[in-house]
């Protein structure tokens, strides 16, 4: 093989690295190229993790670590793979007098392994080999990094998902409000609570206060001026709906950031709490219903009493007395009801 010869295979092989952003692909591609240029006839490559033991990544053909006649040899190999040597300088051994394969150190990363037939690779082409490791070394690495990356993307997805799911049932939304540039920054959840007919990046304050009356437009002015003086705000906010133009309760909360370059920003969360307000307001009235049934229960047994006294018939005081013990019933069922859980 002369120099120009060389100098080819090892461009094909060199350029055949990083041809794919997964990791077991990329080296498919590099291994085949190896093997094809080499003549070898098997080639394995190993991962070496700190914290775990030498694995297979990719063999070719994929049945060789399986099979019962490399089984003896893939052993012995992977006890040898820790000589400390083996990093600095490839190595040759022969399996037996028709057989050899080689071993390289592939740095970040792990090993190469190939088998060829009749005869050894030569130490010079050998050597030509090791020096195109780190490449390979460094895609490897790219590829791993991506696939975490890709995971960890994966992983905030869901965790982003969930958290609009959890914000969904708890009718809770986000916002952040950026004083040097005066706009409102909110998230999908609390456009759908304000049903919002038209999705904008952002609002300016006017956009909010035109759904403020003027007492909540002060009142939130107050708020927003003495959440950057204390750090917090906690309040309750009434405004109609620009989509429905139903009223809206909405429960404020918000924290000014500490950071000195972003200090005149505000980051909070927003919760309807319309359902909420309605129910109690709801509840008190029934209770006022009730009380009012039951002093006017009592004001007719009141009238019935002087109608009583001022009777001089014994049967009207009798029909008196049949009508004040039914209004005595119905206050007593009324009471039991009012006391009852369902």
């Amino acid at each position: 093989m002369n120099p120009t010869e060389t100098i080819q295979i090892f461009y094909e092989i060199a350029m055949s690295i990083g041809n794919s952003n997964e990791l077991k692909p990329m080296l498919q591609i590099c291994l085949t190229q190896i093997m094809r240029k080499l003549n070898c006839s098997v080639g394995i490559i190993y991962q070496k993790d700190i914290n775990s033991p030498l694995t297979s990544v990719i063999s070719i053909p994929q049945i060789i670590e399986g099979s019962k006649h490399y089984r003896p040899y893939i052993q012995n190999i992977q006890t040898q793979l820790n000589d400390s040597n083996l990093k600095k300088t490839p190595r040759v051994h022969p399996l037996n007098k028709d057989k050899f394969y080689h071993c390289l150190y592939i740095p970040q990363f792990g090993y190469l392994i190939l088998f060829k037939e009749k005869k050894a690779i030569d130490m010079t082409t050998l050597k030509s080999l090791n020096a195109i490791m780190p490449k390979l070394g460094n895609a490897c690495q790219s590829c791993l990094h991506l696939t975490k990356l890709q995971e960890s993307k994966k992983a905030l997805n869901t965790s982003t998902q969930k958290l609009s799911k959890a914000q969904e049932i708890g009718k809770m939304g986000s916002w952040e409000w950026k004083s040097n540039k005066k706009k409102l920054y909110i998230s999908d959840t609390l456009y759908n609570i304000l049903e919002i007919p038209e999705k904008k990046q952002n609002y300016s304050l006017s956009d909010i206060l035109k759904h403020l009356k003027k007492p909540d437009q002060q009142y939130l002015f107050q708020a927003i001026k003495q959440c950057f003086h204390t750090g917090t705000m906690n309040i309750i906010l009434s405004l109609s709906s620009p989509g429905s133009k139903s009223e809206k309760y909405l429960h404020l909360l918000a924290e000014s950031s500490p950071h000195a370059d972003i200090q005149d920003n505000l980051q909070g969360t927003a919760q309807d709490i319309s359902d909420s307000l309605m129910s109690k307001e709801k509840s008190i009235l029934l209770k006022e219903v009730h009380h009012r049934l039951k002093n006017n229960l009592q004001v007719f047994s009141s009238i019935l009493d002087l109608q009583k006294n001022n009777a001089s018939n014994a049967s009207t005081k009798d029909i008196l007395n049949q009508l004040q013990s039914r209004i005595k019933s119905i206050a007593l069922t009324h009471e039991l009801m009012c006391q009852s859980n369902n």
